[in-house]
């Protein structure tokens, strides 16, 4: 395993060196006749600035020690989120992503809004508890609040208690909200230990299933209270990208 995660690291590095070449090489004379129009131009830096990106991020990832082999979906999740465009989410240290720590409210509404392409709220200052935080906490939040993810409570609840560990049924409603809140039936749910009176929950949760964007930890237990884990999010965020997939979101 070792072995091959430092050929791995070296074909990266290889690729980064091979960018950066490509880059530092355009030539002088780049307003000669005959070169790109400016449309094709500028999307060919875009391009390039792309690659480069994506290998910068390879490299880093690549140097994680805390994830199992390649073959997994975790590590492959993990991956996903971390060279996405914007990252999504990186490690707690250099070499480790900790993907069994659980994971708090204001990281999992930032992971969506940053796979939602970092849309702009009209207001950040709807929330009294957010002061002191990184920026973009706060605006993932107030995001969160106006494109309707975080339900009808916090219309006019101000604390959005960021440092509140996230749960997997909070989860499946934020992601069930971001889809439009289908109305589901509930005929064949398989779980029991959600309450029948909850019925946003039950909705988001076999809206969950039914897309494969996660499923219970048993047969008849979805286990909806447990919390959500840094490894849990990463895994329904790539899933939800590959089966309904995440839009630019305008509000």
């Amino acid at each position: 395993m070792v072995g091959k995660r430092w050929l791995c690291l070296w074909a990266a590095l290889c690729l980064f060196c091979s960018c950066t070449l490509r880059v530092s090489a355009a030539p002088e004379d780049s307003g000669a006749a005959g070169t790109e129009p400016d449309d094709a131009a500028s999307l060919h830096a875009r391009e390039e600035e792309e690659a480069f990106r994506q290998q910068e991020a390879l490299a880093a990832f690549l140097l994680i020690v805390d994830l199992p082999g390649p073959e997994t979906e975790l590590y492959q999740a993990v991956q996903w989120a971390w060279c996405h465009n914007p990252a999504i989410t990186q490690g707690v240290a250099p070499d480790k992503f900790a993907p069994d720590n659980p994971c708090k409210k204001a990281y999992i509404i930032t992971f969506i809004w940053r796979a939602c392409g970092c849309p702009k709220p009209s207001n950040e200052d709807f929330f009294v508890d957010m002061d002191g935080l990184n920026p973009n906490f706060k605006t993932a939040a107030h995001w969160a609040r106006e494109a309707g993810l975080l339900g009808k409570d916090f219309e006019t609840c101000k604390t959005f208690e960021p440092n509140e560990v996230c749960t997997r049924g909070d989860v499946a409603l934020y992601l069930w909200r971001l889809s439009g809140s289908p109305t589901m039936d509930l005929s064949q749910m398989p779980f029991d230990d959600i309450a029948n009176d909850d019925l946003d929950l039950l909705y988001a949760i076999e809206w969950a299933v039914e897309q494969g964007v996660t499923n219970g930890k048993q047969p008849t237990k979805f286990c909806p209270y447990d919390a959500c884990t840094r490894g849990h999010i990463v895994r329904f965020l790539s899933r939800y990208d590959k089966e309904v997939g995440f839009k630019g979101f305008i509000l």
